[in-house]
């Protein structure tokens, strides 16, 4: 008696354990997806919500594109999607623009934002040949600030981005983040300048020089240029954003974030900030 017990004990365990592996692994996984889910986001958002806490197939996620948000006929866009993003509280409610460095390669950033969940992420990549990456839809917010709804290292955000009636408002629910692909800090290396990580930079890159006034920029008095096409590529892009989501406040990471150093003294600030930049 015993014996058959456990034989049907052990039977039924194996059989619960994969039917539970079946509907957790299974694109068939029963995730209740809202009503107003965008249609042209809709595969991607069921996708992510059914896999990224139990393992990420890259290759699955690639089959669950979104739409760009963007012209393909006015931009040079590549989607690569990242599962690490939420829904906006309010779905339109875009104030602002937040501007990033990648601290490496566009390929490095990308990659990183689709193997770890949960993790960073961008809306968009600017590559340093004035191409796009989108990684996540507009209409979501992507993980791009890290102040998880406390001003403790986010006290410097405009009212206009951090502020609902008198309590601090996550930036990330009404900002758009663009990350340019920049090696940010560098540093001189057998006659070459690398990044942090002790890659090369591209060698038709451009170093400024940074003058060492600000103790923010402590890491380096090197800094990779931004290339002027991908600059024109970001000034296009903001004035698309403007006419889809009117006046936008546009300031840097560090601008927000105490801790946060990018894009760093080699951009162009008074050419794109609109915002808290003292």
């Amino acid at each position: 008696m015993k014996a058959k017990f456990f034989i049907r004990f052990l039977a039924g365990t194996v059989f619960l354990l994969l039917f539970t592996f079946q509907i957790v692994y299974s694109d068939e996984n029963p995730v209740r997806i809202p009503d107003d889910i965008r249609p042209e986001t809709k595969d991607y958002y069921t996708y992510c919500m059914s896999h990224r806490d139990y393992g990420i197939d890259i290759y699955e996620l690639n089959g669950h594109k979104f739409i760009s948000d963007l012209d393909e006929n006015e931009f040079q866009v590549e989607v690569k999607p990242s599962c690490n993003f939420s829904r906006r509280l309010n779905d339109t409610d875009i104030r602002g623009v937040v501007i990033h460095y990648t601290n490496g390669s566009s390929q490095s950033a990308w990659s990183w934002w689709q193997n770890q969940y949960p993790g960073t992420s961008a809306h968009y990549i600017i590559n340093r040949n004035g191409s796009i990456i989108q990684a996540v839809p507009e209409i979501y917010a992507a993980y791009h600030i890290g102040c998880y709804w406390s001003d403790e290292f986010c006290g410097n955000c405009p009212n206009e981005l951090c502020s609902n009636n008198g309590y601090f408002y996550d930036p990330e629910e009404t900002t758009i983040a663009i990350e340019l692909e920049n090696a940010g800090p560098v540093f001189p290396e057998d006659g070459r300048y690398t990044d942090i990580f002790h890659n090369p930079t591209p060698e038709d890159a451009e170093i400024f020089l940074y003058d060492g006034s600000d103790p923010l920029y402590h890491a380096s008095r090197f800094y990779e240029a931004f290339s002027e096409i991908q600059l024109t590529t970001l000034e296009k892009l903001l004035v698309d954003l403007e006419q889809r989501y009117g006046n936008l406040i546009v300031l840097g990471h560090s601008d927000i974030h105490q801790v946060s150093v990018d894009p760093g003294p080699a951009f162009p600030k008074t050419k794109f900030f609109t915002g808290n930049t003292d």
